[in-house]
């Protein structure tokens, strides 16, 4: 197939023979894999965050940072949950000050990881460990 492919580019006109065609399409292509979700669910972090469940928000968090799951991915996703609490006034095992809190830090998080002044991951992983 790189052979075909090869000749193709270097061809002065687009046409390929049929048969080509065909070499090219009855070949299997293989797709690079996709990181695993952690059961298939990257939101399953904001669940045990809501509950406040440090052990099990902690132990997914390193599941996610090992499937391959970006901090600021994960940063988006614990604002997004924290906002939504915050603005559907569902926070029975948190005051509004701690989410406020919260979300201020998760802000600093991003913004101060883009600037280089600290490791995202591991900021993420103090803020699941000290405030929960």
């Amino acid at each position: 197939m790189a052979q075909i492919l090869e000749d193709f580019f270097e061809a002065q006109n687009i046409f390929l023979a049929e048969a080509e065609a065909e070499a090219l399409l009855s070949e299997p292509q293989k797709l690079p894999a996709r990181p695993s979700r952690s059961d298939g669910n990257v939101f399953s972090i904001t669940y045990a965050f809501e509950k406040r469940d440090k052990k099990t928000a902690w132990s997914i968090l390193q599941k996610l940072f090992e499937a391959g799951i970006e901090p600021e991915n994960l940063i988006g996703i614990l604002f997004w949950k924290v906002k939504t609490m915050l603005a559907d006034k569902k926070f029975s095992k948190w005051s509004e000050a701690e989410l406020k809190n919260i979300s201020a830090k998760i802000i600093a998080i991003y913004h101060d990881g883009h600037r280089g002044m600290l490791d995202a991951p591991i900021e993420l992983e103090k803020l699941i460990l000290e405030t929960l």
